[in-house]
């Protein structure tokens, strides 16, 4: 069913003297919480080792067994931990579970290799601009901002492959778009997202080595290798961690000048186990407020922002959300409505009418 496009009046100008810094609300809350949540909690690495051995066990026995349909679903479980153990990746990337930084960029480069994604770049991208300049219109890498649609020819040319632009195309965004967008971060994106020349240099031989080795050995190693050992893992791994990014931010309004973590972030109810698999990543406006406590204790800190804010804390069901990212373009207006930009039509972004 086509969604009512009519954009309630909203008065922009309240809407911005109404935003609060991030550390304004971890200021209120943090009294709130017990301290242990503050301190690193290394025995998340459990996970680490848990799907090292999924994953060699699985890619073992597509190598040894003859039966398309448990090398199928062997696949499936390859991709699936390969987006566990990129929820873990973001984890350590931000010191919530070691503090040695050597230890760090060691572990979340192990993480993200099934996206080609060293641990420097994705500190680089992620810590150093996501997280400071969250749902910034220009300086967000993560944001299909306005001015950065009317400047941006690649982002032009990929309004038929995004969510809500009606394209046919656009069913397949969860399955490819993270992988494209380790390599839009490390190649293309501008300004560059690296400080340092040699970090850049070595992630983006990072990148090209891990594709190649990785479609090298698939191809060779079996008859169909190339499908069961890459192709079906890197789509499987992106849906799983897409289902969740597409969430995090993209029906929220743009905050440009007041980083607002309850406004510019949405968390996403989901079933438990997958909470447990998934390693709560679901908790979105948690991780954005507290991104240096490990998001084992979000519910803690859901339950703190619920007694503080009621009125401002955005939570969805995952279900709606991906249906309501479907009915509603990426692109802005405004900061708080979105525009397709081939129709122009307009969408409001999250509004107290979508949360449930």
């Amino acid at each position: 069913m086509k969604e009512n496009t009519v954009v309630p009046a909203f008065d922009v100008n309240k809407f911005r003297k109404s935003l609060k810094e991030q550390n304004e609300y971890a200021r209120e809350i943090r009294p709130l919480l017990p301290k242990h949540i503050f301190k690193p909690s290394p025995q998340r690495l459990k996970w680490f080792f848990a799907h090292s051995l999924i994953i060699i066990l699985s890619v073992y026995f597509i190598l040894t067994i003859d039966s398309w349909i448990l090398c199928l679903l062997l696949s499936i479980t390859v991709g699936h931990s390969f987006a566990c153990v990129f929820f873990l990746g973001h984890e350590i990337a931000h010191g919530t579970v070691v503090k040695d930084k050597k230890l760090i960029i060691f572990f979340s480069t192990i993480c993200f290799a099934p996206f080609g994604l060293h641990g420097k770049a994705w500190v680089y991208a992620h810590n150093g601009k996501h997280h400071l300049n969250t749902q910034h219109s220009v300086k967000d890498p993560d944001c299909f901002g306005n001015k950065k649609y009317r400047y941006n020819k690649i982002l032009q040319r990929m309004t038929k492959f995004l969510p809500g632009s009606g394209s046919p195309l656009s069913y397949f965004f969860m399955f490819w778009y993270f992988s494209f967008y380790a390599i839009y971060i490390v190649w293309i994106y501008k300004p560059s997202i690296f400080t340092n020349r040699r970090d850049k240099i070595e992630s983006r031989l990072f990148l090209i080595l891990v594709y190649a080795l990785w479609i090298l050995f698939s191809a060779l190693a079996m008859p169909f290798g190339f499908l069961y050992l890459f192709l079906i893992p890197l789509l499987i791994s992106n849906f799983v961690v897409m289902s969740y990014i597409s969430t995090n931010h993209f029906l929220n309004p743009l905050t440009s000048e007041v980083n607002d973590s309850l406004v510019n972030s949405l968390t996403v109810k989901t079933y438990k186990i997958f909470n447990v698999l998934h390693m709560n990543f679901s908790y979105h406006v948690e991780h954005h407020v507290f991104p240096y406590v490990n998001p084992k204790y979000a519910p803690l800190i859901s339950r703190a922002l619920k007694e503080k804010f009621p009125n401002e804390y955005n939570e969805m069901s995952q279900a709606k959300a991906i249906k309501l990212l479907y009915q509603r373009p990426k692109f802005y207006h405004d900061e708080v409505t979105l525009i397709n930009p081939e129709n122009k039509q307009k969408y409001p972004t999250i509004i107290l009418d979508d949360i449930i």
